[in-house]
């Protein structure tokens, strides 16, 4: 004969808060893995730092007073080292074409919204004759103003890490450095002469782009001449 013992009172209390107990801890760990996900869908709705892309020119105007270009050439023997091209906004542009003082242009072009700057290198150099040439003409922008001592001390120091990969591998005949400013933001990306990207930084801060635009148009600077001779004559 069985005999069928229905579970007591408190035994059916401690049952239902055993289960009310799983009950919650499920829930608590469902909740906190809803508010994970929210936190997660959150901060991929956060708008990231507007990055300008090196290769995008509808910032750019195609009038002639919107680009500029030298050639930098070194040695008794006038060895073709790189071409520089520099091409502005047309807000900037259309500065440039009004001003008629070198100085005035130079500084429109500084301090343009939108700057697309491109080297491209025509020759093998080493990796300390490329930063020599950059703090040469640093420490010219100094001297002018446009860029203050210890922000010279800071980026000229930081330079040799930046480019550390050019150490052993030089810079090739070919090879590409693109500068694109907007506002105060710098990207700087390093090709080499099949287009692969073998470097691709972004620095914020007016100093930061005053250390490289800023020192191609300072006056005595290796490129100033070349660049505001190829700029066509307003008068014309």
């Amino acid at each position: 004969m069985f005999v069928v013992r229905f579970p007591s009172l408190s035994m059916r209390i401690a049952a239902f808060a055993l289960s009310f107990t799983g009950f919650v801890t499920v829930g608590m760990r469902r909740l906190r893995r809803i508010h994970a996900l929210a936190a997660c869908t959150m901060f991929l709705a956060l708008p990231a730092v507007a990055q300008p892309s090196w290769n995008d020119t509808l910032a750019f105007t195609d009038g002639s007073f919107g680009e500029m270009s030298a050639l930098l050439e070194k040695t008794i023997f006038k060895v073709d080292v790189l071409m520089l091209r520099i091409r502005v906004d047309s807000l900037a542009a259309a500065k440039i074409k009004a001003f008629v003082h070198d100085d005035s242009v130079a500084l429109a072009v500084i301090d343009a919204k939108d700057i697309l700057a491109e080297i491209r290198f025509l020759r093998e150099i080493n990796l300390s004759q490329f930063l020599d040439g950059i703090d040469d003409d640093m420490k010219k922008a100094v001297r002018a103003g446009l860029l203050d001592e210890d922000s010279y001390q800071e980026i000229m120091g930081g330079l040799p890490e930046v480019f550390s990969f050019l150490d052993e591998r030089k810079i090739q005949d070919g090879d590409c450095i693109s500068y694109r400013v907007h506002a105060d933001t710098l990207r700087t990306v390093y090709r080499d002469t099949l287009g692969t990207v073998l470097l691709d930084q972004v620095d914020i801060g007016r100093q930061r782009r005053q250390s490289v635009i800023a020192t191609f148009l300072t006056p005595g600077s290796s490129f100033r001449k070349n660049l505001l001779r190829s700029l066509p004559d307003a008068s014309n």
